[in-house]
């Protein structure tokens, strides 16, 4: 019995570190995406400053609010 709850504590904290993993890994896909997308758009308006901070700015709102949305479903769902 006792080996049995070491191996289910051993498994518990692998599957949590597969998660936090899996969470590292879609927060850069999604900020490798936003970047490319954000590059583009620095460049297709490079002449308008308006246009060139507000889209720095709600990229960078977009990655915040993405990044607490996953961390904030995570914690609930555990």
């Amino acid at each position: 019995m006792k080996n049995f709850r070491y191996r289910h504590s051993i498994e518990k904290e692998r599957s949590i570190t597969v998660k936090l993993m899996n969470i590292i890994l879609i927060l850069i896909g999604i900020y490798m995406i936003l970047g490319v997308i954000g590059a583009f758009a620095l460049i297709i308006f490079k002449d308008n400053d308006v246009i060139r901070k507000r889209s720095v700015g709600v990229i960078g709102t977009v990655l915040v609010m993405i990044t607490f949305g996953l961390i904030m479903a995570y914690i609930i769902k555990w």
